[in-house]
């Protein structure tokens, strides 16, 4: 509300709120945008002169003083080379504030910050060799900072899921979902407890069972084999019937009576004679 009414400018407006009471220091986006306008000549002297305005506070602003010399050696590093020449004519300011003290509710010293930044900006700007090192390393701080800007983000699985915001109830699955979601789990459990078997394993396992079916079952055609063995299946014919009147093709047993017969009838003959 100040700044409209005031009708601060930009560059005035950012140098306030970058030296604020509030109970934390300037941020360095804010910092970089101010250097950038110090290129700008209007700019330049509408950065300086709020810096100085509020470097001039005392007492409970003590804030406002220590983020001045904050601000003011930030810009000393990596603003324009005009700063430097600014802050050179009014060293003498800068130099005044070694001196600055302020003693807080607590009974703490909070002119010490305010000192011990004093003398780092007075230094810096006294000794033109640091002053060429510090310029020099910031350069490339921004510039590192810079070239990771320019890179492209990588995508992460992250980034590609969707986003809920935490306002949206979570949707309710219904019961038969809930089941096709529990019961395989409950099935596969003790699938797996049970211990793993390498593929060399399994086939060597596949080769034992298929030999011991084939010992079996040579077993069992062996058994047949000697089983048809001892039972032939060859059947013997009887002889042929004997044609009438002969006597050849009789049967021993009756050949054996027939011949007897004959002998005795032989021996009653020639005893009657």
């Amino acid at each position: 509300m100040k700044n409209f009414v005031k009708n601060y400018s930009d560059s005035e407006v950012k140098v306030r709120e970058a030296t604020s009471n509030d109970p934390w220091g300037p941020s360095s986006s804010l910092m970089l945008e101010i250097s950038d306008l110090t290129y700008n000549t209007v700019s330049l002297l509408e950065i300086m002169n709020m810096i100085w305005h509020r470097m001039n506070d005392q007492g409970k602003n003590w804030r406002h003083v220590y983020k001045s010399l904050t601000l003011l050696d930030y810009l000393i590093k990596n603003g324009s080379k005009k700063v430097i020449q600014h802050c050179r004519e009014g060293l003498f300011n800068i130099q005044t504030l070694k001196d600055f003290h302020y003693i807080d509710e607590a009974g703490k010293d909070q002119g010490y910050h305010v000192r011990e930044k004093s003398k780092q900006v007075s230094a810096l700007l006294t000794d033109d060799q640091l002053l060429h090192n510090e310029r020099e390393i910031a350069r490339r701080t921004r510039q590192r900072t810079s070239y990771a800007m320019l890179l492209p983000k990588k995508t992460t699985t992250k980034d590609c899921l969707p986003t809920m915001s935490a306002s949206e109830p979570i949707p309710e699955l219904p019961d038969s979902v809930k089941l096709q979601h529990h019961f395989p789990k409950a099935a596969s459990a003790p699938q797996q407890n049970q211990p793993f078997q390498s593929p060399g394993k399994v086939a060597m396992a596949q080769e034992m069972v298929a030999s011991q079916i084939i010992a079996k079952k040579s077993s069992e055609d062996l058994i047949v084999f000697s089983e048809d063995e001892q039972t032939p299946t060859t059947t013997t014919l009887p002889p042929p019937f004997p044609a009438e009147g002969s006597s050849d093709g009789a049967p021993p047993v009756v050949q054996a009576a027939a011949s007897d017969s004959w002998n005795r009838s032989m021996m009653a003959k020639q005893f009657k004679t």
